[in-house]
């Protein structure tokens, strides 16, 4: 399979607004507020905003596979780099957000059974809360990283999901899509059989299901190696681009007529699958635009900005009425986004990519 060695700006810009929905989707302290235009927009809009994290795990599908082609795993010790790679990329800074969270943990941890705390600080600590179907324990500490414990389920089983799907496509061709629509359709049917307390843990949290997202990603990736975005006008591009962002507003708008149990996963496939496809031709004018050196620096800290958001809105909620007077939720909101961008770019910059290069260069050597 061929594998194209350029980045893909566009797609590493829009991480930033994804990682910025889910921010919104975390400020449901502003309905606490009894404002009723805050919680209509927070009802209308914002509340849908996790679907970022669909975004980010159909993304890690697509650009995995863009990065790493099936003839990447056949050379000696490739598989361990990679392994190498992953970890450097998501360990140290889950690490770091992990133990930010623990002083504004302690009142849950106090009112806990005795078993259970060293449970929750040994399933954060290892990344494997996503894995425990319970929300006690992948909402603790710093609850968005249970969808980095669910990515690394997917770092780990890429090697060989990036080779058998290989091998499918190359068999089959164009029927591998219908064979792989008849594998996501048991999805929804599972959330037919499931009780509804089963739904948040099974098919929003658990790398089982959410597997799904992953493999979209890795045949996107099929489909756009297939293209000739050459062949594509800027205009037509554009006109794309903009059906693509049209599409996933509309079905956001149409969401409140959908259970809350499809639009965890299924429900937003394909808007979430048209826009990657679209943006990773990189020939509108929107990915002009995205493709800017500010939209680049706003990806390039995503990661950062997705796993400090949470930790900057508790301490800000904290400690707020020590500084501030004032009751303005609008304030309140942008003074966090302030925070949280600032402190990602800090921590991008003197952390995160510090210690990333860091590992790579130690421990990537023996792994030849």
């Amino acid at each position: 399979m061929r594998t194209a060695k350029h980045h893909i700006y566009p797609l590493t810009s829009l991480r930033f607004f994804f990682a910025l929905a889910v921010f919104f989707h975390h400020c449901y302290f502003i309905t606490k507020r009894g404002e009723v235009e805050l919680v209509r927009l927070y009802d209308r809009f914002f509340s849908e905003g996790y679907i970022g994290v669909s975004f980010f795990f159909l993304l890690s599908g697509f650009i995995l596979a863009y990065n790493y082609g099936n003839d990447y795993f056949e050379a000696k010790g490739k598989t361990l780099r990679f392994y190498i790679a992953r970890f450097a990329r998501i360990y140290p800074l889950h690490l770091l957000t992990f133990m930010i969270m623990i002083p504004v943990s302690l009142h849950d941890l106090v009112a806990d059974s005795a078993y259970v705390v060293p449970l929750r600080l040994f399933t954060q600590f290892t990344l494997t809360q996503s894995l425990t179907f319970s929300e006690e324990y992948y909402s603790t500490f710093n609850s968005p990283a249970w969808s980095i414990s669910t990515e690394a389920v997917f770092y780990l089983a890429f090697p060989a999901l990036i080779i058998a799907s290989t091998r499918i496509y190359k068999r089959l061709g164009q029927l591998s899509y219908l064979l792989l629509i008849l594998c996501l359709g048991l999805v929804p049917l599972g959330m037919l059989l499931t009780p509804e307390d089963w739904y948040h843990s099974l098919f929003y949290v658990s790398p089982l299901t959410r597997l799904f997202d992953f493999l979209i990603g890795i045949f996107l990736l099929f489909a756009f190696l297939a293209g000739k975005p050459e062949a594509i006008s800027r205009w037509l591009a554009t006109v794309l681009e903009i059906a693509g962002l049209s599409l996933l507003y509309l079905f956001i708008a149409c969401s409140g007529e959908v259970g809350a149990v499809y639009r965890y996963s299924a429900y937003y496939w394909l808007p979430m699958a048209a826009v990657i496809y679209v943006f990773s031709f990189q020939r509108g004018w929107i990915s002009v635009l995205l493709s800017g050196r500010i939209f680049i620096i706003l990806g390039k800290i995503s990661f950062a900005f997705y796993l400090l958001h949470q930790p900057c809105i508790r301490y800000f909620n904290k400690f707020r009425d020590l500084f501030f007077s004032y009751q303005n939720a609008y304030l309140d909101m942008l003074i966090i986004f302030c925070i949280t961008l600032v402190t990602s770019y800090l921590v991008y910059r003197f952390f995160e990519r510090p210690v990333n290069r860091w590992i790579r260069a130690t421990f990537a050597d023996r792994a030849n």
